[in-house]
C-alpha cells in the first residue's frame, strides 16, 4: 500500500508540473518587497523568517512545502499574508487570504478563490513546481521562474513573459514607475474588461522591459481597516483610482466602489521606468 501510495503521489507531482508549463518559464526574479511606496522586505529563506519572526508551519504539503505566517495561528485578517517554502529553505510561493462577504461567485467557481468560510476565501500563487517537500527540490533560482495559481486543484499559469500575456487576451493597461505596465484578465470579456470586479483575476501581473516585475493581489473587498492596512497598500483605490491602472476612456465598474491592492515586487523596483519620462499612469501613444 505504501509503495502504490508513493507512486500515485509521483504520478500526481508530474501531472501538476506538466499541465502548469502553458507560458515559458523564465527566473522571476532575486528578491521580495511588498505594498507599495512602503516596500516592506519579505523573506526569502525559512532562516530569515524565522529570524524575521515569521512562524513555519511542521507539516509539508509536496505542492507547497512548508507555509510560514506572522501569527502562530496561521492567516489572520491582520496578517493576511502567507510564504511557502521548499524542503530546501527557498521561498516557493504566497498566498493572501482576503475577509468579508460578497466573494466573487465567479472566482470562487473556477477556482481562484478559495473557501475557507463565508466571510473568508484565500488565493495562493506558487514560484516552483515538483515536489517541494523532496530535498532535491533546490533550485539555482532565488525564487523559481513560474506564476501558478492553487497548482492542487486548477493550476492556472499566469504569464511571466508580457509577448504571452499579449497573445493569451490579456487586457494591457498602465505603467508606472517602479511597477512597470499592468495586464488584467477578464473570465468573461478577454480580450475585453466587462468592468465587473467579480469577472477579473484576483492577481494582476506587471512587466518591464519584457519580463515579469510584479504582480497585486486585488480585491473587490477593501480589506484596509481603522486598525491597519493588514499588509495590503496603503490605501483602498477608489473606482477611479483603479482605472489608472488600465488605458482605457469607458473604464468603470459597476458592482464595487473601491478595490484593495498588496503589491509584490520580485526585481530592483527603483529601476522600473516608463516611456517618455513619465511615471504615473502612463498609456502607450499618450
Amino acid at each position: 500500500i505504501k509503495f502504490c501510495e508513493s507512486k500515485m503521489h509521483a504520478l500526481l507531482v508530474s501531472m501538476l508540473a506538466a499541465c502548469a508549463l502553458a507560458f515559458t518559464p523564465y527566473p522571476l526574479g532575486d528578491r521580495l518587497h511588498y505594498s507599495y511606496n512602503l516596500f516592506r522586505t519579505l523573506p526569502l529563506t525559512i532562516s530569515a523568517a524565522e529570524d524575521a519572526g515569521w512562524h513555519l508551519q511542521s507539516q509539508c504539503n509536496p505542492v507547497y512545502g512548508y507555509r510560514a505566517t506572522l501569527d502562530s495561528s496561521g492567516p489572520t485578517e491582520d496578517s493576511p499574508l502567507s510564504l511557502f517554502f521548499n524542503a530546501a529553505g527557498q521561498v516557493s510561493g504566497m498566498g493572501m487570504n482576503i475577509y468579508g462577504s460578497g466573494a466573487s461567485p465567479l472566482l470562487v467557481q473556477r477556482g481562484f478563490l478559495k473557501t475557507v468560510s463565508s466571510s473568508e476565501h484565500s488565493v495562493a500563487v506558487m514560484f516552483r513546481t515538483g515536489d517541494l517537500c523532496s530535498p532535491a527540490s533546490n533550485s539555482s533560482n532565488a525564487l523559481g521562474n513560474v506564476l501558478l495559481v492553487h497548482p492542487d486543484t486548477i493550476n492556472y499559469s499566469l504569464p511571466v513573459i508580457e509577448r504571452e500575456a499579449m497573445a493569451g487576451g490579456w487586457t494591457q493597461g498602465s505603467c508606472f514607475a517602479a511597477m512597470g505596465t499592468h495586464y488584467f484578465y477578464d473570465l468573461v470579456g478577454a480580450p475585453n474588461m466587462t468592468w465587473q470586479s467579480n469577472n477579473v483575476l484576483p492577481i494582476v501581473v506587471m512587466y518591464d522591459q519584457g519580463v515579469i516585475n510584479a504582480i497585486f493581489f486585488a480585491s473587490n473587498i477593501v480589506q484596509q481597516g481603522l486598525t491597519g492596512i493588514h499588509m495590503w497598500d496603503l490605501i483602498p483605490l477608489i473606482d477611479v483610482l483603479m482605472c489608472k491602472n488600465l488605458c482605457n476612456s469607458h473604464c468603470t465598474w459597476h458592482d464595487t466602489d473601491a478595490w484593495s491592492t498588496s503589491h509584490v515586487f520580485f526585481r530592483d523596483y527603483s529601476k522600473v521606468t516608463c516611456p517618455g519620462g513619465c511615471s504615473t499612469a502612463c498609456c502607450p501613444g499618450v
